[in-house]
């Protein structure tokens, strides 16, 4: 093990993972737990060795039932993740239930509750193998969580909470992602912050969202809603000069949907001087930007709306047009209506 460990590390030899991987295979032939962890992990990530995923997962199972709480939660994870669709039907069921809960709880709730792999069994309920997948991962996620492994605990509180694979507990979800969030687990913290803040199958209370919220604020997210909580006045008193530094950060690390409010508050002058120019630089920038589709759609319509009227830019109705457009498509409804206004302003002109 120390021999192995000096090639990972460098430690009086030369980096060699290759070596390092050689000697932590010996060791975990010999059943030493750390060794089977090593190579374990070294095997998932292809580091000093060709990838197997099945030798990866052999090893982390040996190491989990010597009660390893880290390769437990790696073994429920390759069953969590084993559940996945590759039938192209399932997949494209899922593509549409997933459309619809992200449209039901919004971008960020979804992406924190649902994984890409894997959906509500409405999609699978008729398939053997992915309910014994689901309930061999909770198994070992159970086994995890028990030894308080935090990001165990977070994903056995989203599948309660989803009841992906499981009976719907909400009470349970809960709890177990309020022992995640004390153990410091950022994605609970988040996930709870979201669901007091959106009221989601429990009572909203916008205190307790923004002390979850407070407890990650270099999350992007977290940022996001707290600029919500300060701009609204939800749980603290109001003050857009709070939400503004909280919309900065969020927007430096590329949340369109804080760009929009920040370009709002200086098309306004919320929290800031009134200008109409970085107003206009906001929406630009949150057009290109990767998000979700309704963020995409608004900064294009506000972008539309600086066109328009010839706020911080000269007015140019082609340009507004253009932007209209592209709101449109991107499914944010008021640009619909704005679209067909310009359109015969255009036509009578």
């Amino acid at each position: 093990m120390q021999l192995a460990a000096a090639y990972e590390n460098g430690s009086g030899v030369c980096k060699n993972s290759k070596k390092a991987f050689k000697w932590y295979e010996l060791a975990a032939k010999q059943g030493i737990l750390e060794a089977q962890k090593k190579s374990a992990f070294m095997y998932f990530t292809g580091k000093g060795c060709g990838q197997d995923l099945e030798k990866s997962f052999e090893l982390f199972q040996k190491a989990a039932e010597q009660g390893d709480t880290d390769s437990q939660y790696q073994v429920a994870e390759f069953y969590y993740y084993e559940a996945g669709l590759k039938d192209s039907s399932r997949k494209k069921k899922m593509q549409q239930f997933c459309e619809t809960k992200r449209n039901e709880w919004g971008f960020v709730l979804y992406d924190s509750l649902i994984d890409d792999y894997n959906c509500d069994d409405i999609c699978l309920e008729n398939n053997k193998t992915w309910k014994q997948n689901m309930a061999l991962a909770i198994e070992w996620y159970v086994k995890a969580a028990d030894s308080d492994n935090a990001d165990a605990q977070f994903m056995l509180g989203k599948i309660y909470y989803t009841g992906n694979g499981c009976e719907q507990d909400f009470k349970r979800a809960l709890e177990l992602l309020k022992k995640a969030s004390n153990h410091n687990n950022e994605r609970a913290s988040l996930l709870l912050g979201l669901l007091y803040f959106e009221g989601k199958e429990i009572e909203k209370d916008f205190n307790k969202s923004y002390d979850y919220f407070s407890k990650i604020e270099d999350n992007e997210f977290a940022q996001l809603y707290l600029g919500h909580l300060f701009y609204d006045g939800l749980g603290v008193k109001q003050d857009f000069a709070k939400a503004k530094e909280w919309y900065e950060k969020a927007a430096s690390q590329g949340n369109i949907e804080a760009g929009n409010k920040l370009g709002l508050m200086y098309e306004k002058g919320l929290g800031t001087e009134q200008d109409f120019l970085k107003a206009f630089e906001c929406y630009k920038k949150n057009c290109i930007q990767y998000g979700s589709p309704k963020a995409r759609g608004e900064a294009e319509f506000h972008l539309a709306e600086m066109y328009y009227y010839g706020r911080g830019i000269e007015q140019d109705y082609d340009w507004a047009l253009g932007c209209y457009n592209r709101a449109a498509e991107q499914g944010y409804s008021a640009a619909v209506s704005a679209l067909e206004k310009l359109k015969n302003k255009m036509q009578k002109e």
